[in-house]
């Protein structure tokens, strides 16, 4: 599990999706964590979040992962969408890089502000 902290200001961006459907979530990140393994995790609760695929796997069941690293950005697709996939997924690259992306069934996609911060790794007893 991840924990999110040392709070912060910055963009949540929200994606709609169609049942059934793909999503595509875009992730960019610095040159320094080029080398470095990009995770993808959902929330569970409030700033804490469960990896589910991270850059050393291509594929955890319906998620799929790749990193460009000549863009400096990685995506994941997840296929064949249900409502379970509704909630925030954090992109994680580096010690203080990090995006957040609400997915939620609807039909467009807006910005909104959500308070955030930087991440570290907890250990997976403390955090039920």
């Amino acid at each position: 599990f991840w924990q999110i902290l040392v709070w912060d200001t910055f963009d949540l961006m929200k994606l709609d999706y169609v049942p059934s459907q793909t999503a595509h979530i875009a992730c960019k990140y610095s040159d320094r964590w080029k080398s470095g393994t990009k995770v993808l995790c959902k929330e569970t609760r409030p700033f804490v979040c469960k990896e589910i695929i991270n850059t050393t796997q291509e594929a955890v069941g319906r998620f799929h992962i790749k990193d460009n690293k000549e863009t400096n950005s990685f995506s994941v697709d997840i296929k064949n969408l249900t409502e379970a996939d509704s909630g925030i997924y954090w992109c994680l690259s580096g010690k203080n890089e990090f995006v957040a992306t609400e997915l939620s069934e609807a039909s467009h996609c807006r910005k909104e502000s959500l308070a955030v911060g930087r991440f570290l790794k907890s250990k997976k007893n403390n955090m039920t």
